[in-house]
């Protein structure tokens, strides 16, 4: 699931330069994988949007089942 936000204002150093923040939220998410994951979703942002990957920022969230829902139940 994606939802983007254009045209948020955003600074990052002092500069208003295009910048990316990500949250990805995902049940089980295992730390070794992040950086992995994080060095490929920097390049689709930077190859896709242009947005460099020093100003692409990424937020990972390891989710408990439990906190979870679809259709009427939890994971």
């Amino acid at each position: 699931m994606i939802a983007l936000q254009p045209d948020t204002p955003m600074l990052f150093a002092g500069s208003d330069d295009p910048v990316a923040f990500l949250e990805l939220k995902s049940i089980g998410l295992d730390p070794r994988q992040t950086k992995a994951l994080c060095r490929a979703l920097c390049g689709l942002v930077e190859q896709h949007l242009g947005i460099p990957g020093e100003r692409v920022f990424v937020k990972f969230i390891d989710v408990a089942r439990s906190m979870w829902g679809w259709k009427g139940d939890t994971f």
